[in-house]
Order: structure tokens, then sequence, then C-alpha cells
């Protein structure tokens, strides 16, 4: 296949980490005070297109690590002494910091914080698990027709059907909470885990990295991400109605319409960015800072918040979303540049 690729990286997974890092903080910025707010409420709106606009920076971070992790022949032994023991180690060490920096808490809550992390670190437990799976999958892999058979099993359980089912709850269609009951037990029972979960996209990435995209179907995926966008908005808005209160049901990363554009993203980086944007030191450097922007910036906004009471609701959401974010994750940047100055720390918390 022809990459771009300077010092054995691909370009295009670069320029996507980076921007995925900044959607991240986009996501957290604009749920800063959404629920909160009342679903027939302009900061509602505002708040939730920032968010349908950035929530697939999720599952494009999934599938650049699969892109890069399927496709490496890493031993097993390495996955655990060198990227698990990281991700362990940064999990613990950046879980004692939101605890320290969190004010007086009582003994149960310190402990909590510790060993569950701070709510955004979820992501980091279910990469380890990916991780952890990752030599059974790089056997999947080799063969395009198992490759595709996972993905088909393993979307429909854990994407497509869930998806329709809410779908079906939230504009009242009779009968489908008991459809839901019967899914949920009879899933429970077949007990399908190698196929839930991230996994997902975790394979796809590998397989659309991998994979020639003819025009007319590159074309069809971009309409089809154009609409699931839409959509996104609207059945947003459907749920917070039904529901009466902010709904996330399809916000939520594992929904048909989250996937459709998220896919449609990566295949236009893929596509068109590779050979038309060249890579800088700058921007690799940016890059290899994106793990701990990921890790800091929740702290630098809630201590913006807590000592200077700024947030989201400071001014119009419509500026503050997206000048709090950019700000927050230049700032969180330059933290981690000074942390990287430290050679254990750079090894083993950023």
């Amino acid at each position: 296949m022809d990459k771009l690729k300077e010092n054995n990286r691909i370009a295009y997974l670069d320029y996507l980490r980076i921007l995925a890092a900044l959607a991240i903080v986009f996501i957290h910025m604009s749920a800063q005070n959404w629920y909160g707010e009342s679903y027939t409420s302009s900061n509602f709106h505002i708040m939730l297109a920032y968010d349908c606009l950035s929530v697939w920076g999720v599952p494009v971070f999934v599938m650049i690590s699969g892109a890069l992790f399927l496709s490496r022949d890493i031993s097993v032994k390495k996955i655990y002494t060198k990227n698990i023991l990281r991700l362990l180690c940064a999990f613990i060490f950046w879980g004692i910091v939101y605890v320290l920096l969190a004010g007086k808490l009582p003994v149960k809550e310190i402990v909590f914080g510790i060993v569950y992390g701070h709510y955004h670190m979820w992501f980091i437990l279910m990469i380890i698990g990916l991780y952890m799976a990752t030599p059974i999958l790089r056997e999947v892999v080799k063969s395009e027709t198992l490759t595709r058979y996972y993905l088909i099993i393993s979307g429909l359980i854990t994407i497509v059907i869930p998806t329709l089912i809410t779908m079906a709850i939230v504009f009242d269609i009779p009968y489908f909470l008991t459809i839901q009951d019967i899914f949920n037990r009879n899933l429970t029972a077949m007990e399908f885990p190698s196929f839930l979960g991230y996994s997902f996209f975790y394979v796809l990435g590998h397989y659309i990295n991998n994979k020639t995209i003819s025009r007319k179907s590159e074309i069809t995926i971009y309409v089809l991400s154009i609409v699931a966008l839409v959509a996104t908005y609207f059945l947003s808005i459907a749920a917070s109605i039904h529901y009466e209160t902010p709904a996330t049901n399809f916000i939520f990363y594992k929904t048909i319409n989250v996937a459709i554009y998220s896919v449609g993203i990566f295949v236009f980086f893929k596509n068109h960015c590779n050979k038309t944007f060249k890579l800088t030191p700058m921007l690799i450097y940016i890059s290899s800072c994106t793990f701990g922007i990921y890790l800091i910036h929740l702290k630098i906004s809630e201590l913006f918040n807590q000592y200077f009471g700024i947030n989201t609701l400071s001014m119009n959401p419509i500026i503050t979303i997206p000048l709090l974010s950019v700000l927050y994750f230049l700032i969180s940047l330059g933290v981690v540049a000074i942390i990287k100055l430290i050679p254990i720390a750079k090894k083993y918390i950023v």
C-alpha cells in the first residue's frame, strides 16, 4: 500500500491522533454543564451540537490503536512489560493526582478514586483489555474472511441491535421493551465476551488501514457519515424529549450513527492525508503527547473552574466550548512537555 511514512510513522494516523485528542477535550467541555440544562434550552442544543461534532474522537482513537497494534508482530511479553505496564503506571499515578488535587476527601473516596481512577480513565482499562486480546485478534486479522466475520458478529451484537432497540424504545414502538429483555438475557446466556466491547473498532481500524477503498465506496461512506451526523443530533433531541432530560443514548460511542461517521473520518484521513500533508517534527511531537493530554486536560478544566470560576457557562457556550477546549488542550500539551523532560516520568506516566 502506498503510504507516506516518515521515521516509520504513518502520516494520517498522527494527524488523526492529534485531532481525536482535541475532539475528546471538546466532548468533555460540551458535557461539562450539559446535564444541568433543560432539554428545551438553547444551551442544551449548543452543547449537544458540539458533542455530536466531536464524539467520533473515542472510536477513532481505538481504531488508530488497532491499525497499529494488529499490524505489528509484538510478543506477549513485550505487550505486558512495555505497553500494559505503562498504562497501569499512568492509571495509578494520575488516579492519585486527581484525588490529591480534589481537596479533602473521606478515606473511602480516596481509595475509590485511586482504584477506579477519574471517570474518564475508563478508557485506559478498556485499552488494556484490547492489548491483552491483541495476540488472539492478530490471528483473526490474518484472514480477511475471518476479519469480516468478526466485524459482522461484533458489530451486530454490540452496535446495530442495541441501537435499533434503543430507537424503538425512544419512539415508543410496541413490544420492544420485551424484545430488549429477551436480547439482553439471551446475549448473557450465549456469553459472547470475545465479540463485545470496543474490539469492533479495534479490528475495524486495522481492516480499513489495510483495505483499498474504491472511489464509489468512499463517496457512499461520506454521504452516510453526513446523514449519521445529522441523525445523531436529532435522535439525541428525540431521546431527551422522551426521557424529559438530556439523554446520551445516541451520542454513546457504540451506536450505529456514531460508528458510521467515525468510519467516515478515518477513511477520509487515510485516503487524503497521507500523500497531501507531510509530517513535521512538531506534529510528531504533539502526536506523542496526546496520551498525556487525554490524562491531564480534565484536571486542568476542574482547577480553572474551582479557583477561577471559569467554565463553559462563563459566557455563551457557543464561544466558551471551543475556546476552553483549545486552551486546555494547549495547557495540557505544555504540562506534558515538562513531564517529558523527566526520563522515568516520560516513559511511564505520559
